[in-house]
């Protein structure tokens, strides 16, 4: 996808949570933060652990998690977040 279909995407998920109250869904939380982990690790992570609240075993939740911390160098809960999607999950190839 090229950049601008992920800043359109970005925006389009923004405004389902702030102004059709899906602040709660984890769907659209995961995705806003794998959209975000190319532009800000910080947001990314918020996202990621906001879904989580809602969606604690989730694999691909989990995964997104994982990536983030791991490319915030925090690799141990990194790597605790990615085994957990991938004990859930293990049969899927997009868990890393």
């Amino acid at each position: 996808m090229n950049q601008n279909k992920w800043q359109e995407a970005k925006l389009h998920y923004s405004k389902l949570i702030e102004k059709y109250r899906f602040i709660n869904d984890y769907s659209i939380l995961n995705n806003l933060a794998n959209i975000y982990i190319s532009e800000a690790l910080s947001i990314a992570l918020s996202h990621a652990e906001k879904a989580l609240e809602n969606a604690r075993t989730m694999p691909s939740v989990l995964d997104t998690r994982g990536l983030i911390l791991v490319q915030m160098e925090r690799y141990k809960e990194g790597l605790v977040s990615l085994r957990q999607a991938y004990a859930i999950k293990s049969n899927n190839p997009v868990i890393r």
